[in-house]
């Protein structure tokens, strides 16, 4: 078989040129790419140290791209600025205590449905993709 892009002599069941490094087969690439990402990034969440409730979280949100998932925390509806700091989201439960110091309490109904609805969503940006704020 040949190379459709350098014409060069490859494998039958080639996924990439070895000569050009052209994807010739791109279902294959991509099953074998996902394949590859999908062990790689259990073996992350395995180094990481997260308990088996935040890797069904995380798996969740991979699945959906890494974009916003809803996975309702309690703990964090609960305690949510002072789950923040617990979980090393300095900046996030800083900013809430300050809001919820500057007017009197008010807001703090409004960040215990924030914290539940996407405190695991935060959680994961800061232990997958290293953001502190949003």
């Amino acid at each position: 078989m040949k190379c459709p892009f350098c014409s060069e002599d490859v494998a039958e069941n080639a996924i990439k040129c070895r000569h050009c490094g052209s994807v010739i087969d791109k279902v294959k690439f991509n099953k074998v790419n996902n394949e590859i990402s999908d062990v790689a990034r259990a073996a992350e969440l395995e180094e990481v140290g997260l308990s088996d409730y935040y890797k069904t979280s995380f798996e969740k949100i991979d699945k959906n791209n890494g974009e916003f998932t809803v996975v309702f925390n309690w703990a964090a509806f609960v305690f949510s600025g002072f789950w923040y700091l617990y979980k090393g989201m300095w900046g996030k439960g800083a900013v809430m205590f300050a809001l919820v110091l500057l007017f009197g309490g008010l807001p703090a109904p409004l960040f215990w449905i924030y914290a539940g609805i996407a405190g695991t969503y935060d959680y994961y940006l800061l232990r997958v993709k290293g953001k502190q704020m949003w």
